[in-house]
């Protein structure tokens, strides 16, 4: 009885220690996890900032600094040139051209010229576009540039044209003053020309004061090109 006793005993004492044995172990074990955790969110912390910095890197490259914008806003602005057609049913009229010079007097791109005139209709009819084709010198120029600014009369409507600031190779001009010109040939010798001033470049937008000079003082045609308009802004 005593020996049964004692073995019982002994069996509970070995239950004893293998539960405080399992006990400590997880101790142990939750202890070192929550070690590795603290050492951990440092680490993590500094990824984050890390990964906050590139982020801002990023925004930064992407956005530029102010003058980066500020370059950027400027080489955005066109410049647009509007104003309402009306096509007339007389002969030796309907022919307009709209360019680009520069302070020398270069075209350095034409944005609309009427077929005829651009394909040679200027050695027929003289009068046709006159100071378009004496300035762009249509004579040297391939068929491929003609027909990249040239085409067909438009039907009456308000027209509008728009310049990026490039040149007729789609190259980026300079900054600085540049005159646009609307030119129609109303009826035969008579001609009207409209101009303006533009700053590329310019920081602000502006609507443009245009000049109009009539060859002749006629009343025939004279309603062809009205109410011309150019601005120079972010559209």
């Amino acid at each position: 009885m005593k020996k049964k006793i004692f073995v019982t005993a002994c069996m509970i004492l070995l239950i004893f220690v293998v539960v405080c044995l399992v006990l400590s172990r997880r101790a142990s074990m939750k202890q070192n996890n929550t070690v590795d955790e603290l050492n951990q969110k440092p680490k993590a912390e500094e990824v984050s900032k890390a990964q906050e910095v590139k982020s801002d890197d990023n925004l930064q490259a992407q956005t530029g600094t102010t003058e980066d914008n500020k370059e950027t806003t400027q080489k955005d602005r066109i410049l647009e040139i509007s104003f309402d057609y009306n096509r007339e049913s007389t002969q030796a009229t309907n022919q307009y051209a709209v360019w680009i010079e520069d302070n020398e007097g270069n075209v350095v791109r034409t944005l609309y010229v009427s077929s005829f005139t651009a394909t040679g209709g200027y050695s027929q009819r003289e009068d046709s576009i006159p100071t378009w084709v004496e300035h762009a010198n249509p004579s040297e120029m391939s068929s491929e540039e003609i027909d990249a600014v040239s085409g067909a009369t438009p039907g009456t409507g308000r027209v509008t044209y728009q310049w990026d600031g490039t040149d007729d190779n789609g190259t980026k001009l300079p900054m600085g003053e540049y005159t646009f010109c609307v030119e129609g040939t109303l009826y035969w010798s008579s001609v009207v020309t409209f101009s303006g001033q533009v700053v590329l470049g310019a920081d602000e937008d502006t609507d443009i004061d245009i000049q109009a000079e009539y060859s002749e003082d006629t009343d025939t045609n004279r309603d062809m090109i009205q109410n011309v308009s150019a601005k120079y802004a972010t559209i």
